[in-house]
């Protein structure tokens, strides 16, 4: 299956989680409060931060040796259920041991919901290193089959506890962990089909020494490692500071529903981000920087006309979805807006270079993003409060695009002007989507 092909599946699946996702959003937006949002936006922070704080670059790592055909797919999977064992315990531990901490943004959150919450963990390591397994072996639909079910169920469970038995944060945080449970069982089943299917094949890959291959997961990964904790500071960095200056859940749970519809609005390019690592890796340099600077000047094109229509309607939309309650995000929401627009932008650049084998060149441009984003959430956040937070992460963005546009033109020797700017040559990208869509709806119509 093509590019396009792959990802307008996956276009459809990220519109059908999107809508459930919203459905989750609003129910614990109306049941939970301004102020449950902003602790259970904590609360699935610490999932987060230890995820990227933890994981040690090997899920990049087992995804980059799969689709390079490095290493057999049945020892990485294999690889991948002892290291994520190891490390999900380990950081279990640590983050235990950090909650009371006087800089920790959880230190003031319910010890039984910051449990829960870290008690996820192992499944979390297990369900992102299986995912990266598959997509570099490109099982989208797979992939695409478990993130449905994942929020299917996890809606379900939401719609039980939260609503039904009206259990609050508990039954938000539960909910949570029960569908990483499922995607858990899920994944297995795949990841061991996968493994049965490598049995017949012709050409199967020599195994590696376990410690040899180790060793060399970790020399590729340790970049990417960093870099993606260095991502996560720079993502969660207004938020932590909003927490830690104002003290007030109230406000964080403000300014996370207006980043929930800013990062649901990053719908209509997000297919492509995902399939970009897997198809840049396996492609030539010259075909991969083709596709790369189409997807980034379209990509700018397509969000700004998405993001002023929002703004336009954000209000309503808000309350419609939400409640009177948040109309404060509103504001918010206009104010990280153009950080919405151009993060995809910045993604594409991202994946490109470290699917090409040069992730220490987005370390780089990723550690001077985060020193500048420390500076803007200083001056900001103090003085605007949430809405500060908003204008912090817009400007965070554009220098976190700025920084990878750099790193990629010097490695790609792309004119920048490729990059930004449409060109005739865009439209056989369209043609290529168009096409596409008519393949799926007309499939479809037929099997009606």
């Amino acid at each position: 299956m093509s590019f396009f092909r792959f990802t307008m599946q996956t276009a459809f699946v990220r519109a059908f989680l999107a809508f459930l996702a919203f459905g989750i959003s609003i129910i614990n937006a109306r049941y939970l409060g301004p102020e449950g949002v902003g602790i259970l936006a904590l609360l699935l922070l610490v999932k987060a931060f230890a995820f990227r704080f933890g994981n040690l670059g090997f899920g990049s790592s087992f995804a980059f040796f799969v689709a390079k055909e490095k290493a057999d797919f049945r020892q990485i999977f294999k690889i991948s259920k002892y290291v994520s064992l190891v490390i999900s315990i380990a950081c279990l531990l640590i983050f235990l041991n950090i909650w009371k901490n006087p800089i920790s943004p959880w230190n003031d959150i319910q010890f039984s919901y910051y449990l829960i919450a870290v008690s996820v963990l192992p499944f979390t390591f297990f369900n992102n290193f299986t995912q990266r397994i598959l997509s570099g072996r490109l099982k989208i639909t797979k992939l695409n089959i478990a993130s449905i079910l994942n929020v299917l169920i996890q809606l379900i469970l939401v719609i039980f506890l939260v609503v039904l038995f009206k259990f609050g944060i508990y039954g938000a945080i539960i909910s949570s962990v029960f569908s990483d449970i499922a995607m858990t069982i899920i994944l297995i089943i795949f990841a061991k089909t996968e493994s049965n299917v490598n049995l017949v094949e012709e050409n199967v890959i020599e195994e590696i020494k376990t410690t040899k291959l180790l060793k060399n997961l970790w020399n590729y990964g340790r970049w990417t490692y960093l870099l993606m904790f260095t991502n996560l500071l720079v993502e969660e960095l207004p938020l932590v500071f909003l927490k830690k200056i104002t003290g007030d859940n109230i406000l964080v749970g403000f300014f996370s529903k207006a980043r929930s519809v800013g990062r649901q609005s990053r719908l209509v390019v997000e297919p492509f981000t995902q399939m970009l690592f897997p198809f840049t890796a396996a492609s030539t340099e010259e075909r991969a920087t083709r596709r790369t600077n189409i997807l980034c000047r379209n990509s700018l094109i397509i969000m700004t006309l998405v993001i002023i229509t929002l703004m336009i309607f954000i209000k309503p939309i808000i309350v419609l979805l939400y409640g009177e309650e948040f109309i404060p995000s509103a504001k918010i929401y206009i104010a990280l807006a153009p950080g919405v627009i151009i993060f995809p932008f910045g993604h594409f650049l991202e994946i490109h270079v470290a699917a090409s084998g040069k992730p220490r060149d987005i370390f780089i441009a990723s550690v001077s993003t985060l020193i500048v984003s420390v500076g803007i959430c200083f001056l900001l956040i103090p003085r605007y409060g949430s809405v500060g937070a908003g204008l912090s992460v817009s400007l965070i963005y554009m220098f976190r695009a700025l920084f990878r546009l750099i790193a990629y033109v010097r490695m790609t020797k792309s004119p920048v002007k490729q990059i930004i700017f449409p060109s005739l040559q865009d439209f056989a990208f369209y043609q290529a989507l168009f096409r596409t869509l008519n393949y799926y709806f007309l499939k479809k119509a037929k099997s009606v």
